[in-house]
This record gives structure tokens, sequence and C-alpha cells, in this order.
């Protein structure tokens, strides 16, 4: 499986503890899981003898007044993962249509369910902008779109003012649209961007959140896809009802209301980015994007010079994410994910000594 966070894997390599690892080849809050859900874990451990609520009854509540949509316009989920197979399950595409460089999920589960795969490129030098024309010109009615906003790997988004409209009419087509915004809640105008209440009333739009990045809980997994009553309806009829177990569900509810949490996390991401435009995005030596979430992409001139740097960092105890497995990209790219300041400066130290005479 091509993802990151591999900690295992990387502590073999090292010697170290799984734990000792530095990991920023996830992108995972370095400032979760809050407080507040590790106290409400512990305080809910004695009730893992009994079988969790498959109906997600507290949380789905929880959802529906935090996006103003009905409860039965939402269906939880083992991270967004399991989310983007139960609609592929569901709607049953002959063609699932991706925008890449993608998340390798999209194509899994198209492959898992027979679909044809469309691949379209997104340009780098365009910075990974919509290709609005291809896609009309492409779409057909049956057909699944994928996307995702923000952007994995670049840590771009794009305003729903530009995307909306076309979205719609694509809808109006017949064509499913999935839209995946698991690191939506890092943005400060979450709301404005997401098109989550669109989807609770639309036949063919469907967007999936996740609690897994944004409140540091990838061991629970936590996340939940909105669309239109009939369709939620028929996926939560066929799913696995005990695929979100009791503590995830504890974590998940406690996680979205911690407000100060959300707005520490802004906070501490506004800081991460001045940090990136007043170090990496001043570099020659490399190319970068303008990150809105919490990770960056960088290109390397060449893919020995990306292998090497993530080498001298591993010594370190650091992991990055090669890119050479997302389609479009190679060897030559690395996503890092933003971690503490002090962490961040450590690998934006460990880069300038590395190409100091280049």
């Amino acid at each position: 499986m091509n993802h990151g966070g591999k900690i295992y894997e990387y502590a073999k390599q090292t010697g170290l503890s799984p734990f000792a690892i530095i990991d920023a080849s996830a992108n995972i809050n370095p400032l979760g899981p809050p407080q507040s859900v590790l106290k409400a874990i512990e305080q809910a451990l004695p009730s893992i003898r009994y079988y969790p609520d498959s109906e997600h009854t507290a949380l789905l509540n929880l959802l529906s007044s935090r996006h103003q949509i009905p409860t039965s316009a939402i269906v939880c989920g083992n991270g967004a993962a399991e989310c983007i197979d139960l609609i592929v399950r569901q709607q049953k595409p002959k063609r699932c249509v991706l925008l890449e460089p993608a998340f390798s999920e999209y194509e899994m589960a198209a492959r898992r369910h027979n679909c044809e795969i469309e691949r379209i490129a997104l340009h780098q030098e365009q910075n990974f902008a919509l290709p609005i024309t291809t896609l009309f010109t492409l779409l057909k009615k049956g057909d699944l779109l994928f996307l995702n906003n923000p952007h994995n790997p670049s840590g771009t988004s794009w305003p729903a003012s530009i995307w909306l409209e076309p979205i719609l009419a694509f809808c109006q087509q017949g064509i499913d649209v999935v839209i995946d915004e698991s690191f939506i809640d890092f943005l400060v105008k979450e709301k404005e961007q997401s098109l989550v209440t669109h989807a609770a009333t639309n036949e063919h739009l469907f967007v999936i959140r996740s609690a897994t990045k944004f409140y540091s809980i990838p061991g629970l997994r936590f996340g939940y896809l909105v669309g239109n009553i009939n369709t939620i309806e028929k996926i939560k009829m066929t799913r696995d009802p005990w695929s979100v177990n009791q503590l995830a569900q504890v974590a998940a509810l406690v996680g979205y209301q911690d407000e100060h949490f959300a707005l520490q996390t802004r906070q501490w991401l506004m800081e991460a980015h001045q940090f990136f435009h007043t170090t990496w995005s001043q570099e020659k030596r490399i190319k970068t994007w303008t990150p809105h979430v919490n990770y960056i992409l960088i290109q390397f001139p060449t893919a020995s010079q990306a292998s090497y740097f993530q080498t001298i960092l591993q010594r370190q105890g650091i992991f990055t994410r090669s890119c050479e497995s997302f389609r479009t990209l190679d060897a030559s790219f690395v996503r890092i994910a933003l971690l503490t300041q002090a962490i961040n400066e450590q690998i934006y130290t460990t880069f300038e000594q590395t190409f100091n005479d280049q």
C-alpha cells in the first residue's frame, strides 16, 4: 500500500522505537490528539465490553447540527477510506475519473469494484488547477468523478466560487461527483470552501470528511460521507454496522466539540505557513507550491538529490514522503508534513546544510 505513516517499517530501518520516529510522511496534526479526547477515551475504556452504537446517534446529531443538514444525509465510517469504498460500491459506476496526482485509495476502490479508470493529469506548472474544460469534454452520464479539496499531495485548495457551478453542472448531467474534504478542517474559511450542504440535497454530489488528520487519531480512524437521503439510506442498509468502534466514536464526538483545539491548530498552522514563506519559498534550488494546509510539496532538481535529502533526514529519525508512487509525479518530489516549529526548523536546517554548496 502506498501511504505515509509507516512508523513500524521506519523503525525496522533505523532500529528506533516506532514511537521515537519523527513522522513527517503522514499529514497528522502535531498538536493532537486533543487532551479532551485522550481524557474521554480513558473514561470510556470500560465501555469497550459493550457493542458500539451501530446507529452512531450522538455523532449524527452533532454533525447534523454542525453542518445544518439532516442526520439521514450522513453515514459514519472507519476513516475516509471506508467512505470512499462505500460510495463506489453503492453507485457502481462503469467508469471512475481521477485527477492525478491523487490519494491512491480512489484507484484502489475503483479496482475493487471493477470500474474502468480514466486519468486526467493536473499540471504542477499550472498550480494543479482544475481542468474544467477537459472535464466538460470527457465526462459522461454514469461516470463517477473523484476530487479532493484541499488537494493531496500539493497542499493547494480550490475556492468553491471557482468550481461550484461546473460541479453542479456535472451533477445535472447524471455524473456522480465525490469530493474528499479530509483536510478541509485546516482551512480558516472551511465553511465557505466546503460543499457539504450542497451534497445533502443533490442526487449526484457526495462529500467525504475525516477526523483522522485534524484530530490526530489515525490509530482509531473516523470519517463520514454526506449525500442525498435516498442514497445514504441504501448505503446504511448494506454496510458493516460495526466498523466504527466505541473509542473512535468517543474521540470524534469530543474532538469535534473542542473549539479551543481547533483555534490552537489554526494558529499553529498560520505560524508554520509564515515559516514556509520565509524559508522554503525563498529557495531557488528547489520548486515549491504555496500550502493551504499542513503539508508542503517540494520538487528537487533530480530524484537523486531528493533521495539523498531524505536519507540524511532518516539518519536523524525523520521520515518524509517520496512522491514517486503518485502518478504524474516522480522521485524528485517530496511531501513533508508541517510539524512543530522546532522540527520544521530542523528539517529546513538539514536542507540548508546538505545543499549549502549547490
